[in-house]
């Protein structure tokens, strides 16, 4: 936590405890140097397994992701606590937070399957001017497999609100059985990091049982993007213009990814 301002709580971690099925808590643990850590600092109010935390930049608020799951409608989704004091945030009692995101009509369920889809996980972070979302779609239970989460992305400007240009899967699950990522394939919690110039996403797979609905072996995978490469437009051999909306901006500088070396901007 680079803005901390006690150098004992430099380094946050916060880890999930089973209190019952699937539901429990997070315990909140400080460190000065990330090695070294003090007692349990505080327990967060109750939550579905799989729940996460981010800090949020551009409104300077810790964010609890939380896990719920409601049978009747919408099954697995998120609801929401913000705070500045990531202590004072975990408080809260049982369907407090407010309802937050879920998976939506324009998730594809698998054909296999033709299962609704529900929302696994949602790791966020901050990149650039915005928050990127690392959503784990469950697309279904098979019984002779284990579920093929896959890792879709979004894009929010406040760390609530999101847009999902695509629904298709970001990071998928392999369909050949014996791959490591053959069933549940999940973001890691800090989502991606940036390495010169390309981005490192740290992603947890699971081999799979054929047959069966076990995870079997876990593995943890790295896929690559190039900086900024989320989304493009390329032009062919052939000349070509491509006009923007017009934009408008309160900073000091516009930063602009264009590769024209064979043309202009």
């Amino acid at each position: 936590d680079l803005v901390e301002k006690d150098p004992d709580r430099r380094y946050k971690m916060l880890v999930f405890a089973r209190t019952g099925s699937p539901r429990g808590v997070l315990s909140i643990f400080f460190s000065k140097d990330g090695l070294h850590w003090g007692e349990c600092a505080a327990i967060s109010g109750p939550l579905g397994d799989r729940s996460t935390a981010f800090f949020n930049p551009f409104r300077n608020v810790w964010v609890y992701s939380i896990r719920d799951y409601d049978p009747k409608t919408i099954g697995r989704f998120r609801r929401y606590a913000e705070n500045a004091d990531i202590l004072e945030g975990a408080k809260w009692n049982k369907g407090e937070p407010p309802f937050w995101i879920g998976a939506d009509s324009l998730d594809p369920p698998r054909k296999d399957l033709n299962t609704p889809c529900e929302l696994y996980n949602l790791d966020v972070v901050a990149y650039e001017s915005l928050c990127v979302g690392l959503f784990s779609i469950w697309r279904g239970q098979p019984k002779d497999r284990a579920k093929p989460n896959e890792i879709c992305v979004g894009f929010s400007r406040d760390g609530f609100h999101w847009q999902r240009p695509t629904h298709d899967a970001f990071i998928p699950v392999s369909e050949h059985y014996g791959d490591w990522n053959w069933g549940n394939v999940q973001s890691a919690g800090g989502c991606f990091l940036v390495v010169g110039d390309k981005l490192y996403f740290y992603v947890s797979g699971r081999s799979g049982v054929a047959g069966s609905a076990a995870s079997g072996a876990s593995s943890t995978g790295l896929a690559t993007l190039r900086r900024d490469g989320f989304a493009s437009m390329d032009a062919s051999d052939a000349e070509a213009t491509l006009t923007t909306r017009p934009v408008r901006f309160s900073g000091k500088n516009l930063f602009v990814n264009a590769n024209s070396s064979k043309g202009e901007l």
